[in-house]
């Protein structure tokens, strides 16, 4: 029926699905093939009723397999270059950019080429892929690669770096200002190329809305590599912003980080009258009622 015009794509999808979670990986390659086939030279054109976005989120279990097949390497590699863009939404926020992202097709097919690092021989394809989607695509696209960044360091950590700057060619404010976790890439990248990274924290100490996580990276950086001009943006970030002065209270609370020397006497900084405020006064007191129930 793939290849009857008159039946919907989206049954066939449906059916790749089917196979996919019944572990018949060979003949739900095979259909997808074939489905792609069908798509045609302008993968836009939504011919034949199919959604590109559910045959991506259709594929998914190819990505659990120890190598991900080329056919499907390859429609990634497509998806991510010729697929049309999210127009820029200013109603975005740093929390739900991601999401928005990866659930259009643009930004869910570079997502899953991140996610692609169990196959090493792709390396090449990966990075030069993103790098030539990176200076031109939305916020909202580089936001989803950036969402897991930090696995691309296992192919190669230092292109990764590069193709970081890139994606943040315009420092703007809402991908300055992602969400600190694990597998944020600047997490990774403070221990191992913190010098070449000066100039983007340089930049950032020019957009105060990213203040409150760029604080943190800086105080990872400080602590990690005892540069001075980590300190130094540090010191400047919190001194101008008392949502970066609480950020880091809460981040050095909750990570554990107490019970370093340094961190302690950088937040007791933060009591004298200069930084006087009910809020600072109410993170203090949960820190030290934490402490005595300890």
């Amino acid at each position: 029926i793939v290849h009857d015009s008159t039946i919907p794509l989206e049954y066939v999808i449906a059916g790749m699905r089917g196979l996919i979670a019944a572990k018949y990986m060979d003949l739900a390659e095979e259909l997808f093939v074939q489905i792609v086939y069908e798509l045609g030279n302008n993968i836009n054109d939504s011919r034949r009723g199919v959604s590109l976005i559910s045959l991506l989120f259709a594929i998914d279990g190819f990505l659990e397999l120890d190598e991900l097949p080329k056919s499907v390497f390859e429609f990634l590699c497509r998806v991510a270059v010729e697929a049309e863009d999210l127009a820029e939404d200013k109603e975005l926020t740093p929390i739900d950019i991601y999401m928005r992202g990866i659930n259009h097709a643009k930004g869910n097919a570079c997502y899953k080429l991140v996610l692609s690092t169990s196959s090493p021989k792709y390396t090449e394809a990966i990075f030069s892929t993103l790098e030539m989607v990176a200076e031109n695509a939305s916020v909202a696209t580089r936001g989803a690669i950036l969402f897991k960044m930090a696995y691309l360091n296992h192919l190669d950590r230092d292109r990764n770096v590069e193709l970081f700057l890139r994606l943040m060619y315009d420092y703007h404010p809402l991908l300055l200002s992602l969400p600190i976790h694990n597998l944020n890439p600047l997490v990774y990248f403070i221990s191992y190329a913190f010098d070449r990274l000066i100039p983007f924290f340089k930049k950032a100490l020019e957009v105060e809305s990213c203040y409150e996580q760029q604080a943190v990276i800086l105080w990872l950086a400080w602590f990690r590599t005892k540069a001075p001009i980590a300190k130094s943006m540090l010191d400047k970030m919190c001194n101008a912003s008392e949502k970066a002065r609480l950020s880091l209270i809460k981040f050095l609370d909750q990570s554990g980080c107490l019970v370093n020397k340094e961190s302690v006497d950088y937040l007791l900084m933060f009591m004298s009258q200069e930084y006087s405020s009910q809020e600072l006064a109410s993170a203090y007191d949960n820190i030290f009622f934490r402490n005595r129930k300890k």
